[in-house]
């Protein structure tokens, strides 16, 4: 007599998880680009295996993000790579200033067309290449341009 043994999806899915643990925060299009349809994404986010953590972000429950790191990643995944935390909350982030900054600072290069309460937007030409630590997750100015 044979056992039935079970197919597919559960080693799949436990595989595709990993993928995204990985990433940190992260949209629909990067999930799509390791090889998960969306509507297997749709049914994780369904299932709170992925959770919900701003407009179209996203990201795994298990992440190492937790704090002040996630929120700037999410800034960061938010306004795009051209983006970084800067001005008096990286003050506040090297401890330079006291004064806890009510929302969190980005440059960026180009006109968000829509206002964030949560983010303040500064609008810079120069280059967000120079002056900026890349951390991974986010990328934030260093003390010296700070």
């Amino acid at each position: 007599m044979r056992k039935n043994k079970k197919k597919g999806r559960p080693i799949h899915q436990a595989k595709a998880i990993d993928k995204l643990k990985n990433l940190g925060v992260f949209k629909v299009a990067d999930a799509v680009k390791l090889g998960i349809p969306q509507q297997t994404f749709s049914r994780y986010v369904a299932n709170h295996q992925i959770e919900k953590v701003d407009q179209r972000l996203y990201m795994h429950p298990d992440s190492k993000l937790t704090g002040v790191e996630r929120d700037f990643a999410i800034a960061c995944t938010k306004f795009g790579n051209d983006s970084a935390i800067g001005l008096n909350t990286a003050l506040f982030y090297y401890g330079l200033t006291e004064v806890v900054p009510k929302s969190i600072w980005v440059l960026v290069n180009k006109k968000q067309n829509r206002k964030y309460p949560k983010y303040r937007c500064v609008f810079t030409t120069t280059t967000n290449k120079i002056g900026v630590e890349d951390h991974h997750t986010h990328r934030i100015t260093n003390l010296e341009r700070t």
